[in-house]
């Protein structure tokens, strides 16, 4: 680490945090694990348009953001026909599935890279509008999809059969905007409610019996947001390796929370596990084996790891993230692969200049060409 970086940390984290940080850093959990291989270089350089505290060392064979060793296109899909990527979900056998938004549909990418229909959900009644967001696979086989719909019929969350033939509602939800999806070890699914800004999770237990599981009011901080989301409250959620603990992304406030799991099911009080501006616009979550969580984050168009201490640091920003929105990490939590959906809801439109990405990327963690994190962190963790 610089000495700026060790000054800049230890002024806003203190010795214990700056530590703690550093040997995250140093450690096998984050380094050697989470996107590095070689040693490297020890030059620092700042791709266009990054605050200069957001550096990066590059092993001798890297690019900057865009080379094909970085992030491997593996679908494209076009926002004109309404294929805009939202949530993600892979399978035991290693099939990765997108829910489309705009066509209420989930393809299937094979290992092999066939892209298929898995199912079609059922059309809204009477024209209404329906949005097909989050997916998550049950230990049964059976896919869970998170839909926002304009008919009541048809909101909530819906249940796939393993073959895609079947789909029914599993459980209705009240208005809102139900987005992510996480299984507990007991198989009770928990979705986040993005509506209104605010922190509002669901508990769904194995019946489909739905109850408000943890709902706080709309904190100070979110109003940062975009023309497009700026009422998003919580977004991705994952729980952590011991099950004990659900995190969730705050879009507009730029916060992971981390809600623990008591003994009854019910939620304890929440904490702020990481605040960040940097983290203004999380959407996706995912935890690696190592503990380290990934955030994507859709408004700077960012790809960010979190260790579990608490440090924050920028593996990629630029093209060819464009909004990039959901992502999952390989089968049963493999380390060695992300995915990502590039959802580009600026670029489609046309609200941003630049050639529309949308579609689904594949970073692989341990390779040679990958931009790997620069000692520049800092601790995000709030003291309780």
């Amino acid at each position: 680490m610089t000495t700026r970086g060790l000054t800049g940390l230890a002024r806003h984290a203190g010795p214990l945090a700056t530590a703690l940080c550093l040997f995250a850093l140093e450690s096998s959990s984050l380094v050697q694990s989470a996107f590095s291989a070689a040693p490297a270089r020890s030059d620092v350089s700042v791709t266009p348009g990054q605050k200069r505290n957001q550096s990066f060392q590059l092993e001798p064979s890297a690019k900057f953001h865009g080379s094909e060793a970085e992030f491997q296109p593996v679908v494209a899909l076009d926002p004109a026909k309404g294929e805009w990527p939202a949530g993600l979900a892979v399978d035991a056998q290693g099939n990765l599935y997108v829910a489309l938004i705009g066509l209420d549909q989930i393809r299937q990418v094979t290992l092999d890279g066939a892209v298929k229909i898995f199912a079609q959900l059922p059309a809204p009644a009477r024209r209404k509008t329906a949005t097909t967001l989050g997916l998550a696979f049950a230990p049964s086989g059976h896919l869970y999809v998170t839909r926002s719909s304009a008919d009541p019929a048809t909101h909530g969350i819906w249940r796939v059969s393993p073959d895609g033939k079947i789909s029914d509602r599993f459980a209705a939800l009240p208005p809102g905007f139900p987005n992510a999806l996480a299984f507990d070890k007991s198989g009770n699914l928990y979705v986040s409610d993005s509506a209104e800004g605010q922190l509002r999770i669901w508990k769904i237990e194995t019946r489909g019996k739905a109850s408000a599981w943890k709902t706080e009011p709309r904190r100070p901080g979110n109003d940062a947001g975009s023309a497009v989301n700026a009422t998003f409250g919580a977004n991705g959620i994952a729980f952590d390796r011991s099950g004990k603990s659900l995190y969730v992304a705050s879009t507009d406030s730029g916060r992971i929370q981390r809600i623990p799991l008591n003994g009854d099911g019910t939620a304890g009080d929440s904490v702020v596990f990481a605040q960040s501006e940097q983290l203004i616009g999380a959407d996706g979550i995912a935890f690696d084996l190592n503990g380290n969580l990934f955030v994507t984050v859709n408004r700077a168009d960012r790809l960010v790891v979190i260790s579990p201490q608490g440090c924050l640091a920028t593996i990629a920003e630029g093209e060819p993230l464009q909004h990039p929105a959901s992502l999952v990490i390989g089968v049963s939590g493999n380390p060695e692969t992300l995915w990502i959906a590039n959802l580009a809801v600026m670029e489609s439109p046309g609200l941003t200049k630049g050639t529309p990405l949308a579609g689904l990327m594949r970073l692989r963690k341990g390779e040679r060409d990958l931009l790997r994190p620069a000692a520049e962190v800092s601790s995000t963790r709030e003291v309780r």
